[in-house]
């Protein structure tokens, strides 16, 4: 299941890039068969960086350790989520350029989860 930390996020996520849409249901479906958790959606949009991908809708995070507390998914359901998303790639140039959807980062760990604006994704 698919959750928000504020409520505002749910509309900020009907607004989200198709493709992106279709691998948040994805995962969340991935997380809740998996390990019987739901995926906690932390941030959508963000305006103010012209370089972020959550300024275009293209981008949202996900809770993985919230701020000061106990990590959600243990280190095994994080590699697992990992190989899951690596189905998911994009590219402006497939033949030349691959990314990954998926980074996990940040002081507070997340998980961020992204397409390109133009060009392809894939799914492997």
């Amino acid at each position: 299941m698919i959750k928000f930390k504020y409520d505002e996020l749910k509309e900020q996520f009907d607004v989200l890039d198709d493709r992106l849409q279709v691998i948040c249901y994805a995962l969340s479906g991935y997380i809740a068969q998996e390990m019987d958790k739901d995926l906690v959606i932390t941030s959508a949009y963000r305006g103010g960086n012209k370089l972020s991908t959550h300024m275009y809708y293209r981008a949202f995070d996900f809770r993985v350790q919230p701020s000061g507390g106990e990590s959600i998914y243990t280190p095994e359901e994080v590699e697992k989520i990992k190989r899951f998303c690596e189905h998911f790639i994009y590219s402006s140039n497939p033949k030349k350029y691959k990314y990954k959807t998926l980074k996990i980062h940040g002081p507070a760990i997340h998980g961020h989860i992204q397409v390109n604006g133009e060009g392809v994704t894939e799914i492997a």
